[in-house]
């Protein structure tokens, strides 16, 4: 497979925005790659084949992507085959900064994969020039080019944006409540807010950004697994640095959100976080 990827430098305007656009190409790719949840939302478009996209979420058929497509924000893990040659080039969006740009309510999309055109219309045209496009390069620029020119700050997005740090770091049960009388709002406008710029609920996110920070923290033990770094951490030790109450805190919420435990997590051997590669 042939991967390459673009992150928006530190200044950038885009920065707080866009975690990375990424273009994946393979040659009759006859796995199946496994997407764990990993806080993050994409906009996807296929330049190859036609991919089968499975998971509870998506129905008993899952859905068959052959253009462009928008998943929302993911609680839960969904498998993607490709039927022939795999091709395609996507933007991944920070949940919780995504809304300034996609300007809808983030709710309508959270588990779902969506036709593009449905959720925005003029995806349909940019993918003709992504396809017409001379290399990664060009089609870097031009999907740069579409979301500055979509790119709208709200009050409310920063209010948001606050929130999610604030939340990110609380280890209590009352975080929730911290949060939204940090931002003298209520607990039920807190909610509201979290509906339309993130898609999930205070609580929900917060649980969500401990399970992604443990997908890291285990991602990198397995990394320097043998290559003579210090001993990785253990699942207690991880379990702590992503703030859960104890290890049985963290398995549990780990398997409602990747179906797995971390230890079977941890023992799969591909090094890219989120990513799980099977025949």
């Amino acid at each position: 497979m042939l991967a390459e990827e673009y992150r928006p430098p530190a200044g950038h305007p885009l920065h707080p925005y866009v975690m990375a656009i990424f273009r994946l190409r393979a040659r009759a790719a006859p796995h199946r790659e496994t997407i764990l949840p990993k806080g993050d939302v994409h906009v996807l478009f296929n330049l190859g084949d036609a991919v089968h996209v499975q998971g509870d979420q998506l129905g008993p058929d899952g859905v068959r992507w052959t253009d462009t497509y928008v998943a929302g924000l993911a609680t839960r893990p969904y498998v993607t085959r490709p039927l022939g040659d795999a091709d395609y080039v996507g933007i991944s969006l920070h949940a919780e900064t995504c809304a300034p740009i996609l300007r809808l309510p983030l709710y309508e999309i959270t588990d779902a994969v969506i036709d593009g055109p449905l959720v925005l219309p003029e995806l349909r045209a940019l993918g003709d020039r992504l396809r017409a496009a001379s290399d990664f390069a060009a089609q870097c620029a031009l999907l740069l080019a579409w979301l500055h020119g979509r790119l709208r700050p709200t009050t409310s997005a920063a209010a948001v944006r606050h929130a999610c740090t604030l939340l990110r770091t609380s280890c209590t049960e009352d975080g929730v409540w911290r949060t939204a009388r940090e931002l003298t709002v209520s607990p039920r406008h807190l909610r509201r807010l979290f509906a339309d710029h993130v898609g999930v609920s205070p609580a929900q996110y917060a649980r969500l950004a401990r399970f992604v920070d443990a997908l890291h923290l285990l991602g990198a033990s397995r990394q320097c697994a043998g290559s003579g770094a210090p001993p990785r951490r253990t699942l207690t030790e991880v379990a702590c640095t992503a703030r859960y109450y104890d290890q049985a805190h963290f398995c549990r919420d780990f398997r409602a959100f990747a179906g797995m435990t971390p230890q079977a997590y941890r023992q799969s051997t591909v090094p890219t976080v989120g990513l799980i590669y099977s025949r």
